[in-house]
């Protein structure tokens, strides 16, 4: 149960953003917009994390890689809703891993921008949702106790955004009981994402694997070469 309702909560939380989607971004010429975006989406393959990454016992998930550009909008209702992306989103890929041993699953996400200014209004409209929503909805799915919480000490980031909130009813309404914690750093225009969700005994584990998951795709990210770096 835990495993598909992470997975439900990776379709539901990709952007998290809140208000208008677009921004004051200075987009590319088509031509070059096309090339970027080839070079983003290489860039976010292989960046973002696999199973491997997250340590002994995870495997992927079903459904395991998404591609989608879309965005989750926190309506001023506290209700998710799926929209379009913003301009300047050339690429974006999101990775689930789940540990079935102890019930934890593990998320990584790269999203790369065309520019600076869409990269910061993303993170932006993400810290803006958790302050005004700490109860949110989709559906029957209820989160509550979202908040920003202390960043970890993550170097080579722009910007850190961690959050923190608790899974309390499943897509049936029934009661859950899970931790959710997530940590996005920005660096120039792109954003990375590692998160974690599990029951509460393994809140300490989820803290680690976010921070050391976060670090290896700013390693990752450091070395990478091409005309969107």
């Amino acid at each position: 149960m835990v495993v598909g309702l992470v997975v439900l909560l990776v379709t539901l939380l990709r952007g998290g953003g809140g208000g208008d989607s677009a921004g004051d971004t200075v987009s590319p010429s088509p031509g070059d917009s096309a090339s970027l975006a080839v070079e983003a989406r290489d860039l976010a393959d292989r960046v973002t994390l696999t199973p491997a990454d997250w340590g002994s016992g995870f495997a992927r998930s079903d459904p395991y890689e998404d591609t989608s550009l879309d965005e989750v909008m926190v309506q001023s209702t506290c209700k998710l809703a799926v929209q379009k992306p913003r301009p300047g989103t050339l690429a974006a890929m999101t990775r689930t891993s789940v540990h079935n041993e102890d019930g934890v699953t593990a998320v990584a996400e790269t999203r790369a921008y065309a520019d600076q200014p869409a990269a910061e209004k993303f993170v932006a409209d993400t810290r803006d949702s958790l302050h005004r929503c700490s109860t949110q909805t989709y559906g029957k799915v209820r989160w509550e106790d979202v908040r920003e919480a202390v960043a970890p000490d993550v170097e080579g980031f722009d910007e850190l955004v961690s959050e923190e909130s608790r899974q309390v009813t499943y897509k049936d309404g029934s009661k859950a009981n899970l931790i959710y914690i997530s940590v996005m750093g920005r660096t120039g225009h792109t954003v990375l994402n590692a998160w974690a969700a599990g029951p509460p005994e393994t809140e300490s584990r989820l803290r680690k694997l976010v921070t050391d998951g976060l670090q290896l795709m700013r390693q990752r990210l450091t070395s990478a070469t091409g005309a969107y770096r």
